[in-house]
């Protein structure tokens, strides 16, 4: 988490890492971690971390693969993403840069 809001807000910190010892989940953050069932907000955009949990959320079968990572699955119209768990291991740097990537050109 503290990899993508490091990429996406300025944070006046000089690393993902001082970000999340500093910034992560607090007052001064910009993310929240949500353990309610998943409601479509256009307001704000929602990360469903693991696909095991969002096939109970979402119809996984409606959003489409991001390339060229097709682990990582968008919808635009809902403002939704599902990864692999976070976890360095399934949501890989690689991973991170593409979903950023969207984050940044499609929002």
């Amino acid at each position: 988490m503290a990899k993508i809001s490091f990429a996406l807000f300025e944070t006046d910190c000089n690393s993902w890492q001082q970000y999340r010892d500093t910034n992560l989940l607090t007052q001064a953050g910009f993310e929240a971690i949500n353990f309610l069932p998943y409601q479509q907000d256009n307001s704000s955009f929602a990360i469903i971390s693991g696909f095991s949990y969002a096939e109970t959320q979402v119809d996984l079968k409606s959003l489409i693969p991001l390339e060229p990572q097709p682990k990582l699955l968008f919808s635009e119209h809902n403002k939704l993403a599902v990864t692999p768990y976070f976890d360095w291991r399934q949501l890989n740097n690689e991973k991170l840069a593409a979903l950023i990537s969207v984050l940044t050109n499609r929002l």
